[in-house]
């Protein structure tokens, strides 16, 4: 979960630089942007309510990440200039509804996965491990753009993260363990 929530809270940052730079849109189309983002972010926890609901909350996030993926390149080729400005618009809801999404995802994953009674450990623990690589998308952006390798491809390198985070999620036991596990932790352990 870690490398998606670098990935995501890098976003607004690399989003804010690739709509100035690339897109040529004002600080004021950038804050409407940011707006439309917001407010789909509120259906966005219903939809994860709902993929939860029928597929349980990390096969959830699994398709939040992939979803987030194919966006993330579709939008780095289609927005390459500030004729397409409007497009930004569409693209803003879909990051909002998956933003909304992740949040929520977030939250059920690690309620249902942390032992009782260590809550509060685990809880800080994620945290800290959010943080600690939010740095990193927008380092390696910076770099290629830096590189003039072409801001689309810098914004499409996003997915690599994204992609990561999608195998290390594959390579996890099914949900259902990871619960039975966690609860069998806090029987052992209390």
């Amino acid at each position: 979960l870690t490398l998606f929530t670098a990935a995501t809270n890098s976003f607004v940052a690399i989003g804010a630089t690739y709509m100035l730079d690339q897109l040529k849109m004002s600080s004021l189309e950038i804050g409407c942007v940011f707006v439309t983002v917001i407010t789909f972010a509120v259906p966005g926890t219903m939809l994860s309510r709902c993929f939860s609901s029928l597929i349980n909350p990390l096969n959830s996030y699994r398709v939040n990440v992939f979803i987030w993926t194919i966006t993330i390149v579709i939008a780095s080729f289609i927005l390459r200039g500030r004729e397409q400005w409007m497009l930004t618009h569409v693209f803003a809801a879909v990051f909002g509804l998956s933003y909304g999404w992740k949040y929520a995802n977030d939250m059920a994953i690690y309620a249902t996965i942390i032992p009782r009674g260590r809550e509060s450990e685990m809880m800080g623990i994620k945290a800290l491990s959010d943080g600690a690589l939010v740095w990193a998308p927008c380092l390696i952006f910076t770099l290629m753009n830096e590189q003039h390798w072409g801001m689309q491809y810098s914004l499409a390198a996003l997915a690599f993260w994204f992609v990561a985070s999608l195998i290390i999620s594959l390579l996890m036991k099914k949900y259902e363990q990871i619960v039975e596990h966690a609860d069998r932790y806090a029987e052992y352990h209390m």
